[in-house]
């Protein structure tokens, strides 16, 4: 039976490379978009032509005020999907969905703190809360999760995009000892600077200082990410959990 996996975030990105690499390798491929209708719509087709498994791209809002309860939208889109692919629970979970607001703690606004919190932090651990009760029954699973170079130093205008994605470490690596008796893997990737859109708004002088602080002097690649992503998920890293796994260039150093 093919193996099948659940992606937050999944039509850009890290998210977007995610969905090509697991598709490519034969898995049933699920992925959730926010906003990005036509992309999502382009990547159901691109997954559907790089693999023979199926594929299948669902509408979520993460942010906290989308809806009345969030947890309810993200638990429907995992049961909707499972249904779709005949499962009882999804092989790997990847919570991947976030968002970057860079200011002074000063001048960010109060709603901006919560999206940051609730679509980085709160929609994550929702997402393995809704995806765990299959994963527990099965005895088996794999959790992986999204954080940042920034969860695990120090960024100006950083404050809360960093405590989100700390938050994501300190979760990732608590929920493996939780969950690691009934079977269940979870670990935690930090990338470093990747050129994604998320930093394509850099001016020529940030991206020369960021490559100047990456010892391999660039920048990293979705592709990086995603291939990390697919290792974790496989049999040669059975034995892998409670991890936090920098992929940055030795950005970190």
């Amino acid at each position: 039976m093919k193996k099948s996996v659940f992606i937050t975030g999944g039509s850009r990105g890290i998210g977007a490379a995610c969905v090509k690499r697991f598709a490519e390798a034969g898995w049933n491929v699920a992925f959730t978009y926010k906003e990005q209708e036509d992309a999502a719509s382009q990547l159901l087709k691109d997954a559907e032509a790089l693999g023979d498994g199926l594929a299948v791209s669902i509408r979520v809002d993460l942010t906290p005020s989308a809806s009345k309860d969030v947890y309810e939208g993200v638990a429907a889109a995992i049961k909707n999907a499972k249904t779709y692919f005949g499962i009882k629970a999804f092989d790997t979970v990847i919570c991947n969905a976030g968002i970057g607001i860079s200011n002074l703690i000063t001048d960010m606004s109060a709603e901006e703190v919560e999206e940051l919190i609730g679509i980085n932090l709160t929609g994550s651990i929702l997402t393995a809360k809704a995806a765990l009760p299959d994963m527990l029954g099965e005895k088996s699973g794999n959790i992986i999760i999204m954080s940042s170079i920034l969860g695990r130093r120090a960024g100006s205008c950083e404050a809360v995009y960093s405590a989100s994605k700390a938050g994501l470490i300190g979760f990732g690596r608590s929920l493996a000892a939780e969950v690691g008796p009934s079977g269940i893997r979870v670990n935690v990737i930090a990338p470093g600077v990747i050129d994604t859109d998320m930093c394509a708004n850099f001016d020529e002088e940030t991206r020369k200082i960021l490559r100047g602080e990456t010892p391999l002097d660039r920048f990293g690649v979705a592709e990086d990410i995603a291939g990390m992503a697919l290792f974790l998920s496989g049999d040669d890293a059975s034995f892998i959990t409670g991890q936090v796994i920098g992929i940055d260039g030795g950005f970190k150093i």
